[in-house]
């Protein structure tokens, strides 16, 4: 059994809270950040997970690691804010791609405000 997790995502510069579910073990294998509080062990009844991040930017993360085969796309308005949350949640091939992206895209994102 593969139980599923309720993520609460703060918002505070939007003001929004949004909760998020996904099943434990996606969510253990995508974010290496949560795997010591989501062991096989761990009564989940008792388990209260809130994240204070953007709530689209957390949302590009749940489709990165629910659907890695359709990937979202990293773009320059994208990448510094998902690279941040990548290395904070331990995403290392997440962390490597942005990584990629902008060593490719260092000039425009420069200019980006």
């Amino acid at each position: 059994k593969d139980d599923i997790i309720v993520i609460h995502v703060c918002d505070e510069a939007r003001g929004v809270n949004r909760d998020f579910h996904c099943k434990r073990r996606v969510l253990t294998r995508g974010m290496k950040y949560f795997r010591s509080y989501l062991s096989e062990s761990a009564s989940f009844e008792d388990i209260d997970i809130s994240v204070h991040c953007d709530v689209h930017i957390f949302q590009w993360l749940m489709n990165y690691i629910n659907t890695p085969e359709k990937a979202p796309s990293l773009d320059m308005r994208n990448v510094i804010s998902i690279l941040i949350s990548s290395d904070f949640l331990q995403m290392d091939t997440l962390v490597a791609a942005c990584l990629k992206f902008i060593r490719s895209n260092v000039s425009q994102i420069l200019k980006s405000p």
